[in-house]
């Protein structure tokens, strides 16, 4: 046989061996998995798995996306496939529990009608057409719960937007949220900048479209079995009944939302009408030192974050408009974007926020979640407890270079607080109470902890997240100032689900960016910036001249130019030429490394696998022939 033939034979039986394996490969090895990535974006987390493998009940996944309207969009269709690789890694570890459908809602189709009623985003595409990217499930108790949009900017919080959606399904029942607080939030009392009010606050209101909020007496030193988690506010003066309760609800391994402050400008104590200085001598600070010790987290005494960077204008007492460094507005940048709690928010307001920090020795981690820029430092909650000079503090203030912490996250292992149970102390000339049966003293948290602590309790009061518009007593719309109300709701929303939800964490992106791309993009725009710059600097300096020899004429009525300068100009037209061209000149080498670059990426990936088969198979052949000839 001539080595043409066999070369042809060998290249015509790898591309059979690879059609081969590739059908193979379909039918038999459809549940195996390998993930490649970096960040194996294609593996479920264990919290993840652990809920999907959990479900008792049947759900079903509607995955809402309009291929043929959103086609001209690479981006949408790329991440649509990422979407459906994700969702088919849930359906195989449910085991046949979640049933999965992907839906095309094209234009005035009965689908389309469907996306419509389960309130998906209707994202513009043209001036008369809209597209739908969204999931929506179902539990066999006809429970709904939707992702409205899957926006491709929240790519790293997607495994934890769909296991938190399958958690909720799994688990219908509304979660008790235990409600701990010095202020009126649960409504029938005074709130700061606000008269005597009987509603609850605006956040309670809506953490009871989703959970049973339930204000707390914790005089017996006990919560009740079914709260699944806690609210705590304002905590001012608790008694160690109250601190007790708290403690060995979280040493129980059940979660905690915390929200401390130095300075609580809404705290309405020591309003008195006919004193109107005695709200500004009053103590408006709270903490749990007693028990953030045991947490290994320290709210530092005496001090309020400053932020040159971020500052807010207030109004000081007299009422004039100042900047006031102790309220500020937080970013995206601010943000620990690796917490799906803050992540894809956009702006938080924080006023006199206090400031946070892992105190020495702790056994927990603490990871923070918010924090103020560089250029900032603490200042004395003194100055600005009582008739605030924000001018003056703002020319004083001196940034120490690094950055003050305003929310962060509790976990790992800890001890009690409490050695044993407080006793019961009766008042004086009262006997002592009757021996209750109370549960047994937990020494040591039973599970990590897991807790979020701020340093700021104004952040959850309406005037700093939403304005009502309203006409006379009625409201007629709502405008949102900041992320504020969002935040308390992902952090609620957070703790309240299960510690496998809770450790499913922020990914990165698998769109990774072109780097060899970027680093031709960027050495060709600095030869062509250099070039630039260099030709620039040449025509300035030739006007220069021209403007010098119309000097040495001295002919200021003359406009016609000497032979001089038309030669200058000249030789300026010239160069502008020769410099445009050579600039066009670097522009094409720059698209033609790219071009070069993008051709090779192709080639490898097209050919890489058939001539690694190829070259296989004529090995095999080679080595048989040598041996039967042999």
């Amino acid at each position: 046989m001539s080595k043409t033939a066999l070369t042809i034979g060998g290249l015509a039986l790898g591309a059979v061996l690879f059609g081969a394996f590739n059908v193979f490969a379909n039918s038999a090895l459809r549940t195996a998995r390998f993930d490649l990535t970096d960040e194996k974006f294609y593996t479920l987390s264990q919290g993840s798995k652990n809920i999907v493998s959990d479900i008792s009940e049947p759900i079903h996944l509607y995955l809402y996306f309009s291929k043929s309207q959103t086609a001209g969009s690479t981006n949408l269709q790329t991440y649509a496939q990422r979407v459906r690789e994700l969702l088919d890694e849930y359906v195989l570890a449910a085991q046949g529990k979640l049933v999965l459908k992907q839906i095309d809602p094209e234009p005035f189709s009965e689908e389309q009608d469907r996306a419509q009623a389960a309130g998906l985003a209707a994202i513009p595409v043209s001036r008369s057409d809209s597209a739908y990217f969204g999931l929506v499930g179902t539990n066999s108790t006809g429970d709904q719960e939707v992702i409205t949009y899957l926006n491709p900017e929240n790519e790293r919080t997607l495994e934890y937007d769909v296991t938190r959606l399958v958690h909720t399904l799994a688990n219908p029942q509304k979660q008790v949220i235990g409600l701990v607080s010095s202020l009126p939030l649960d409504g029938s009392g005074g709130g700061g900048f606000m008269a005597q009010r009987e509603e609850a606050w605006p956040i309670v209101t809506q953490l009871r479209q989703l959970y049973e909020v339930r204000a707390l007496d914790l005089s017996s030193g006990d919560i009740a079995p079914d709260v699944g988690a806690l609210l705590v506010v304002h905590p001012k003066e608790l008694t160690d009944n109250a601190l007790y309760a708290i403690d060995q609800f979280v040493m129980s391994g059940k979660h905690a939302l915390v929200f401390v402050d130095p300075h609580c400008e809404v705290d309405p104590s020591g309003q008195d009408p006919s004193n109107p200085f005695a709200g500004m001598q009053a103590d408006k600070g709270s903490n749990l030192r007693k028990l953030f010790d045991a947490w290994g987290v320290e709210l530092v005494d005496g001090k309020v974050a400053g932020d040159m960077d971020n500052l807010l204008q207030v109004s000081d007492p007299r009422g004039k408009v100042v900047p006031n460094v102790t309220w500020f507005s937080l970013h995206a940048e601010a943000l620990n974007q690796d917490d799906p709690v803050v992540n894809g928010l956009e702006n938080l307001i924080f006023a006199t926020a206090g400031i946070l920090r892992q105190k020495e020795g702790a056994t927990t981690k603490f990871e923070p979640l918010v924090q103020t820029s560089e250029r900032s430092a603490p200042v004395d909650k003194a100055k600005i407890s009582f008739y605030p000079e924000y001018e003056q503090l703002l020319a004083q203030f001196n940034p120490e270079g690094k950055r003050l912490t305003v929310a962060a996250r509790i976990s790992g292992p800890a001890k009690s607080a409490f050695s044993a149970r407080p006793a019961d102390v009766p008042p004086e000339g009262e006997p002592p109470p009757a021996p209750e049966s109370h549960p047994a003293h937990i020494a040591e948290a039973q599970q990590p902890l897991n807790l979020i602590v701020f340093g700021d309790v104004d952040l959850v009061h309406e005037r700093f997240w939403y304005q009502a518009q309203r006409l006379g007593g009625m409201v007629l719309n709502y405008r949102k100032l900041s992320d504020n109300g969002d935040l308390t709701f992902n952090a609620m929303d957070n703790l309240a689900g299960s510690n496998d939800l809770i450790s499913v964490r922020a990914r990165g992106v698998l769109a990774r960016p072109f780097t060899e791309v970027e680093k031709l993009r960027t050495a060709a725009e600095q030869r062509f910036l250099q070039k630039q710059e260099s030709i620039e600097a040449e025509i300035r300096e030739t006007q220069n001249k021209i403007t010098e020899l119309q000097k040495v004429r001295g002919d200021q009525a003359n406009l016609l130019l000497s032979p001089e300068q038309e030669s200058e100009v000249q030789r300026l037209e010239e160069k502008l030429f020769a410099g445009r061209k050579e600039l066009r000149a670097v522009q094409r080498e720059l698209d033609k490394d790219i071009e070069s670059l993008g051709t090779r990426i192709k080639l490898y990936n097209m050919s890489l696998i058939p001539l690694a088969l190829a070259g296989f198979a004529l090995f095999y052949l080679l080595r048989r022939h040598d041996r039967t000839s042999s």
